[in-house]
């Protein structure tokens, strides 16, 4: 995480401006909410699976079962290997067996580079606003993904 924060800080990002505390994770831990993908036995990426949106997006009617997919970061070593990607199909593989049809994320716009990484692995772009996070005033995009459910 730490290093995903100095990549966003090098190339111009203010997301992530402060690194989560410490107990944010230790909770989502112990609720089984945090999500390693692994390569060669090493944690590559990380990331959230929670299932609700968060506050600032309350104007959004989701699906009554949804997770939101954040603090997705990878490590430096990992970084430019596609494997980004491949956590993404993981997570939605892993929530669509639970039988949970959506997926919703948001990013910050920088561009769009962001939400276009995202829409390479099949979610769309629903809203977009701008909201203030640690002082700093973000453009922020909602996305989410349908997944197919077996039956």
């Amino acid at each position: 995480m730490l290093q995903a924060t100095r990549w966003l800080r090098s190339i111009g990002s203010p997301q992530w401006s402060q690194t989560m505390p410490l107990e944010v994770y230790q909770k989502r831990q112990e609720c089984g909410q945090n999500f390693g993908f692994f390569v060669d036995g090493e944690l590559a990426l990380v990331m959230s699976l929670r299932p609700e949106l968060p506050d600032y997006w309350h104007m959004q009617p989701p699906e009554t079962s949804l997770i939101w997919l954040s603090t997705f970061a990878g490590a430096d070593k990992f970084r430019g290997r596609g494997l980004g990607q491949a956590a993404l199909k993981a997570a939605a593989n892993y929530v669509a067996a639970q039988h949970i049809p959506t997926i919703y994320l948001d990013c910050f716009y920088d561009k769009g580079a962001l939400p276009r990484f995202y829409e390479a692995a099949g979610y769309e772009r629903i809203a977009r606003k701008d909201e203030v996070f640690v002082g700093i005033t973000f453009d922020i995009i909602l996305m989410r993904k349908y997944l197919k459910l077996d039956d």
